[in-house]
């Protein structure tokens, strides 16, 4: 979806390199950074937050192991982004 929009982007270069990246003992400032989306603005934005919010509706998604000894709060696209 980021490719359909025109959105810039970077993304670990093999399956090893993500696993690395998403590695318990990965450098904390790296880590779990496997794919960096770079939207060209706001609107962009909105969109594919919309589309991503429609294409993960209802799916558990696997998360790499927490770095911090705090509690995991699920991410809400509602709570991060306004989308009207």
């Amino acid at each position: 979806m980021l490719i359909a929009q025109g959105c810039a982007l970077k993304v670990a270069a093999t399956p090893r390199v993500t696993a690395e990246l998403t590695a318990t003992r990965a450098p904390r400032a790296q880590s779990g950074e496997f794919l960096t989306a770079y939207p060209a603005d706001d609107d962009q934005l909105r969109i594919i937050a919309q589309e991503l919010r429609e294409a993960t509706a209802g799916v558990l998604l696997a998360l790499p192991a927490l770095l911090a000894a705090t509690t995991p709060v699920p991410p809400s696209w509602d709570r991060a982004l306004p989308l009207s």
